[in-house]
């Protein structure tokens, strides 16, 4: 229940979060925008916003390199998600790797396992069952 109302509260303000979010699109707010991108890619990925919320997470990503590394690492791991959810199972593996090794760099032994799993999921997905 709360994430049926919690993803349709987001759904009907998906305007002001584009708008948001464009209006963060300015060098200096690029670490908030990649914060607010990557705290998004949940409702984008339940929702079925695929390929609307992976590109604002590149994006912020590619602009953001000197944001928090939790915050880098949560956004990968949901742009992974994302990325796997078209089919884009490289692009996919290539975010959760990344996402791991921020993990594994900072002790978050929880999110290190998130990430390990999603790969296993990956590697199941393209029959590489030993890998999984």
């Amino acid at each position: 229940m709360l994430r049926s109302t919690y993803c349709l509260r987001f759904e009907n303000e998906l305007d002001n979060l584009r708008a948001a979010l464009g209006a963060l699109e300015q060098p200096s707010q690029a670490g908030v925008r990649l914060r607010l991108a990557g705290s998004l890619w949940r409702f984008w990925w339940i929702r079925g916003h695929f390929t609307e919320g992976l590109p604002w997470i590149d994006r912020a990503l590619n602009e953001a390199q000197d944001a928090p590394v939790h915050v880098r690492a949560k956004a990968l791991g949901g742009a992974g998600l994302l990325a796997e959810s078209q089919g884009r199972y490289d692009a996919a593996t290539s975010l959760h790797e990344q996402a791991l090794h921020l993990r594994r760099g900072l002790g978050d032994e929880a999110g290190a396992i998130d990430s390990l799993a999603n790969l296993g999921m990956l590697a199941r997905v393209r029959g590489d069952y030993e890998r999984a």
